[in-house]
């Protein structure tokens, strides 16, 4: 039966003819991704997902003219070749691809000149020296001391945190890391990122490249973050995009969980969680039909979402705060302009270093540290920053078929949800907003005039809301990167293990779970593991281990 099919016949408890074993709520990415697995493991799994189409932050649209390919949210796939996901569910027997371009990072300067960083570590400490040769030794020191602890940050990107706690002290002892690595690596996690930076880089230039793009991952400037420094870091290097658009990653998912038995309706949206006493036994929808799970309820939604929808009083007093308190817009959003294109920008600093023609990931908007944190302060302070910050890409560069004639191109500056006073002024001052930030973009440029811009699309952070329920006052990463919102405190301790304390056969596997965020599947894998552990059913992928982290991991 068609998910078409299936959408219109769903009449309570008849679903497939009978109780599906598993319940997922929201087909974003890692939704998809927990409900892959489970069905792989030979559970029959229901995705129910409230827009018309499936994705969530991962989506791509036709958002200027037709043959236009722009991804609304998700671009940039960090390190995901070191991730299982791809090789567990076999994502390009499905149709997902993905390239990592040769040149990584163009950072523009208002000076016409660029640093560039490449995939090749010898191209990209030329580029560094050039502005200072102390800064490309540390990051040759840098890029060959973190990549050891590689495998030891991909097992805590897999790993819930309950049960990662001894896995630093395993990677010192079965010699994968030293001691001076593990004291490094010890120290940071007490910095805020901004001084993990400085302690490293000298020149404003490498500062200002490395401190944009904690804020590109929704990371904030507060104490404990520092202790992500490693995962960007190497991250900076690994930059890939999906091949025809981020959407093949979710429509390669739910292919996984069609061939599988399983079903993903959309258009449905959920509206209550059903429990049975202590038992989660399935969902309610919006028109009242209801959909009933044998084995387990997945909530692939944000964590505010999962309480409203369950009932504050099934939680603990500190949950319950932690929900209506949860910190949405604290790094800020995204107003994304959107470009279709007859030609690539090309950049003025291109002079200075050519290779910026193609980088994939291109920033602009601060020249240096006080700059950056003067546009976040604006951001933070709801109001339209007059030094608009941001980066983007054009993707037809690195892959053609993202447009059938011309080119696609878009910048991500940093903006606030509740903008001078009002949300709703993204909507009143649309076409004033969308006009600076294309200045700021034109400025850097040598060709985004009349002749070039087919057309133009800026999506605001009140855009994103609409797209997306989950992300709530535009928050593309459904909250930031705190101390308190950041591996067990994300989204609270209780809830660290993926399950719900006092309501059996109910999980989470959303962007606001513990290894939640970016496109790595992370919080969908460890919540398919403690299901399938709790049932007992078939976990048919490799435990994960420091071992099997070695054992994937590209160098």
């Amino acid at each position: 039966m068609d998910n078409t099919a299936y959408a219109e016949s769903v009449t309570g408890a008849n679903a497939l003819h009978g109780d599906p074993d598993v319940v997922v709520i929201g087909s974003g990415h890692n939704g998809l991704t927990c409900a892959a697995y489970l069905a792989r493991a030979g559970l029959t799994v229901v995705v129910v997902e409230g827009e018309e189409r499936i994705g969530g932050g991962t989506a791509t649209r036709e958002l200027i003219m037709p043959g236009f390919r722009h991804n609304t949210c998700g671009n940039y796939f960090h390190g995901f070749e070191n991730y299982p996901i791809m090789r567990d569910l076999e994502l390009d027997r499905h149709g997902f691809d993905y390239i990592i371009p040769d040149v990584q990072q163009g950072y523009v300067f208002s000076d016409d000149r660029a640093l560039v960083i490449h995939r090749d570590p010898t191209a990209s400490r030329e580029s560094i020296s050039r502005f200072s040769p102390k800064d490309a030794d540390s990051w040759a020191g840098l890029s060959e001391r973190f990549a050891r602890a590689l495998p030891l940050l991909v097992a805590l990107e897999f790993t819930p945190p309950p049960l990662s706690g001894d896995l630093a002290q395993q990677a010192l002892d079965k010699g994968m890391i030293d001691s001076a690595l593990s004291d490094e690596l010890s120290s940071l996690a007490g910095m805020t990122p901004y001084t993990a930076v400085d302690r490293y880089f000298e020149s404003e230039q490498m500062r200002v490249l490395m401190k944009k793009l904690i804020h590109v991952v929704q990371a904030t400037n507060t104490p404990g973050v520092g202790a992500l420094l490693p995962a960007f870091f190497l991250n900076l290097t690994r930059n890939g995009l999906a091949r025809g658009g981020t959407q093949s990653l979710p429509d390669a998912l739910a292919s996984v969980v069609r061939e599988n038995g399983g079903v993903v309706i959309t258009g449905r949206p959920v509206t209550r969680i059903l429990l049975e006493g202590d038992r989660a036994i399935g969902v309610e929808l919006r028109d009242k039909d209801e959909i009933r799970a044998s084995r387990a309820v997945v909530s692939g939604v944000s964590f505010t979402q999962l309480v409203e929808m369950t009932g504050y009083d099934h939680f603990a007093p500190t949950v319950q705060a932690k929900a209506r308190g949860w910190d949405w817009t604290s790094g800020g959003s995204l107003a994304t302009i959107h470009l279709a294109l007859r030609e690539p920008p090309h950049y003025l600093a291109e002079a200075f270093d050519p290779d910026v023609a193609r980088a994939y990931n291109i920033s602009f908007g601060a020249d240096d540290s006080d700059q950056l944190i003067e546009s976040m302060k604006d951001v933070t302070g709801e109001r339209f920053p007059r030094l608009p910050v941001g980066n983007g890409s054009c993707n037809t560069v690195h892959d053609p078929s993202y447009a059938e004639d011309g080119h696609v191109a878009f910048w991500w500056p940093f903006a606030p949800y509740m903008v001078d006073g009002d949300p709703a002024n993204w909507d009143r001052r649309r076409g004033e907003y969308e006009g600076l930030l294309l200045d700021v973009w034109k400025g850097v440029t040598t060709n985004l005039d009349d002749r070039n811009v087919l057309g133009v699309h800026m999506r605001s952070p009140l855009d994103v809301t609409r797209g997306n329920a989950a992300m709530r006052n535009g928050a593309v990463r459904m909250g930031p990167y705190t101390q308190g919102q950041s591996r067990i405190n994300r989204p609270h301790p209780d809830l660290a293990d993926y399950r719900i304390p006092g309501i059996s056969g109910l999980y989470h596997a959303s962007s606001t779970s513990p290894n939640g965020g970016g496109l790595s599947g992370a919080a969908g894998y460890c919540a398919a593991g403690a299901i399938t552990s709790d049932i007992d059913a078939n976990r048919w992928w490799p435990e994960m281990s420091l071992e099997y982290a070695d054992d994937i991991a590209v160098r």
